[in-house]
């Protein structure tokens, strides 16, 4: 799991950072760059973004649960391109 405050920019409000160029120490790092991760890093700074909007809030003070549901929400919509349980 990726904390939400990794993407939230410090010291700049309306700043969502996504992708490789997150906030994380060395070891983090190895585990995050790799194409899912930054993908879904992208679809949550794009949640969180959206959210504010419609929150009228900063994404600092977005609070992260919303954006985790919502990220739940939109992942449980897409048909797996693959079932592995049927195997």
């Amino acid at each position: 799991e990726v904390r939400y405050g990794c993407i939230v920019a410090n010291g700049k409000d309306n700043l969502l950072i996504a992708g490789r160029c997150i906030s994380s120490d060395y070891y983090s790092q190895g585990s995050i760059r790799i194409q899912q991760s930054c993908m879904s890093l992208g679809q949550a700074a794009g949640t969180a973004a959206a959210l504010s909007l419609i929150k009228k809030c900063t994404p600092r003070e977005l609070d992260p649960v919303l954006v985790i549901k919502n990220l739940q929400k939109d992942r449980e919509a897409v048909e797996p391109a693959f079932d592995f349980r049927k195997f």
